[in-house]
C-alpha cells in the first residue's frame, strides 16, 4: 500500500510542477520551488531506474484491477522443451493448463489459494492450496506453515528486477500495448543440469505485460546450450477472471487439507 501512495504522490508531483512551467505567473514562489526539486528528483530516478518504474506502475495498475476483496483468478499453459530425466526420482517435465485462484482480503493479503495443474488432455498432475496458515501439495505430501502473502501476479520477474542488465521497452502484442521485460543470465562455466542432457551457457527471459490492465501475458525463458541449440519453453496467460470463485469439485480439496492435517 505504501509503495501506491508513493507513486500516486510522485505522480501529483511531477503534474504541478509541469503546471508551475507552463503558468510562471501568479505562483506562490516557495511552492513551485519545492514542486520543482521534487519533479527533478523523481525524473533523476526515473533515468536511473526505469525498469523499477515500470514495475511499480504495473503492479499498481495490477492491483488496482484486482479489486478490494474477493477471488482472482488465472488460466494458463505452459509449454516445456526439456529432456527426460536421466536421474531416478525425478518427475518429467509436461506440457501442461493450470488454474489457480487466490483469496484476496480487504487488507490486500492472500488468506488462502488453490492451484490445479492438468495435462493436456486433462489429466491431474498435482493440487496445491494454502489456507488457514498452511500448504499442501497432493504430490509431495507435506504440511509447510505458510503466512498470509501480499500477491501480485508477476511470474517471478521480481527476481530479475535487482539485475542491472534487465531491460525493459513498451512493445505492441497482439495489437496492444505491452510492457516487456528481457534480461539473459550468463554462466561462468558450462552447467549441467537436470532438464537438458547438454550443457547449459545462458537462459534468457522474457515477460510480457498488458500496459493497460498490468496483468502478466506471458513468459519465455530460452535455454542456450553448449551445442548452439536455444531449447524455448514458455507461459501464455489464457484467461483472467476477477470475482470468479472456484467450483465446488476444487473447493473440496480444501475439506482434503483439512482431513490431512487432522491425521496424526
Amino acid at each position: 500500500m505504501k509503495k501506491t501512495k508513493l507513486f500516486l504522490v510522485a505522480a501529483v508531483v511531477l503534474m504541478s510542477a509541469s503546471f508551475i512551467v507552463n503558468n510562471v505567473v501568479a505562483v506562490n514562489t516557495r511552492i513551485s520551488e519545492v514542486s520543482a526539486r521534487s519533479a527533478i528528483k523523481i525524473g533523476e530516478y526515473s533515468l536511473l531506474y526505469p525498469n523499477t518504474v515500470l514495475y511499480d506502475q504495473l503492479k499498481i495498475k495490477a492491483l488496482s484491477n484486482m479489486g478490494k476483496e474477493g477471488w482472482f483468478y488465472i488460466r494458463d499453459h505452459v509449454q516445456y522443451d526439456v529432456d527426460a530425466p536421466t536421474e531416478k526420482d525425478v518427475l518429467p517435465l509436461v506440457n501442461s493448463r493450470s488454474e489457480s485462484w487466490w483469496y484476496i482480503n480487504s487488507s490486500g493479503m492472500v488468506e488462502k489459494s488453490i492451484s490445479v495443474e492438468r495435462t493436456e488432455d486433462g489429466q491431474i498432475i498435482q493440487v496445491g492450496m494454502f489456507s488457514n496458515g498452511t500448504a499442501w501439495n497432493t504430490t509431495v505430501d507435506e504440511i509447510i506453515p505458510t503466512e498470509p502473502y501480499i500477491f501480485v501476479p508477476d511470474y517471478g520477474l521480481a527476481y530479475h528486477m535487482k539485475f542491472p542488465d534487465l531491460k525493459s521497452e513498451k512493445i505492441d502484442k497482439d495489437g496492444k500495448e505491452s510492457i516487456q521485460f528481457k534480461i539473459t543470465h550468463v554462466e561462468k562455466q558450462p552447467l549441467k543440469t537436470l532438464d537438458y542432457l547438454k550443457k547449459l551457457l545462458s537462459m534468457e527471459f522474457e515477460f510480457v505485460f498488458d500496459n493497460a490492465t498490468g496483468f502478466i501475458v506471458s513468459v519465455m525463458q530460452i535455454a542456450n546450450l553448449e551445442d548452439g541449440s536455444r531449447r524455448v519453453s514458455s507461459v501464455l496467460i489464457e484467461e483472467i477472471r476477477i470475482g470468479y470463485e472456484p467450483p465446488s469439485n476444487v473447493l473440496e480439496y480444501f475439506t482434503q487439507k483439512d482431513n490431512r492435517e487432522a491425521q496424526p
